[in-house]
């Protein structure tokens, strides 16, 4: 689904009372900045199940070059 006020960025460019544009979370989407939170939380999680992954098959890898080596 796509926000009609802010095109699924989760942000919005609002002017404050020095006339500066400034931005903050879309009323519509990101109320309070919880959607971004919860999808920074998914993206870490990925991000941990990725290096998890890549130390194994790192540590599988050099296991088998030694064990190359040997014979």
């Amino acid at each position: 689904m796509e926000c009609f006020t802010c095109f699924d960025h989760k942000v919005i460019w609002v002017e404050d009372k020095y006339g500066r544009a400034t931005c903050g979370p879309c009323p519509i989407c990101n109320l309070h900045g919880n959607a971004v939170r919860k999808e920074t939380e998914k993206f870490e999680k990925k991000i941990d199940e990725m290096k998890v992954r890549e130390r194994f098959s790192g540590e599988r890898k050099r296991r088998t070059m030694l064990s190359n080596k040997r014979k």
